[in-house]
């Protein structure tokens, strides 16, 4: 709970109790793309640059699939 407080997906109110933001859904969003990149793009890029596959070769084999 306190992690998703931290990231402003929740909030507390005292004595009350706590509830949803507003704008839960695009800051969990935000953070999957975040993730998304980290754990897939940044390696397939790094595999695209070992391949010698240049970056307009990765756009159009991206854009195949």
């Amino acid at each position: 709970m306190n992690e998703l407080v931290d990231k402003g997906v929740i909030y507390k109110k005292r004595g009350v109790g706590m509830f949803v933001s507003a704008n839960a859904r695009e800051i969990l969003i935000a953070e999957r793309r975040e993730n998304f990149f980290n754990q897939h793009i940044e390696p397939l890029k790094k595999e695209a640059i070992r391949l010698g596959i240049s970056d307009v070769e990765l756009q159009n084999m991206l854009q195949r699939g």
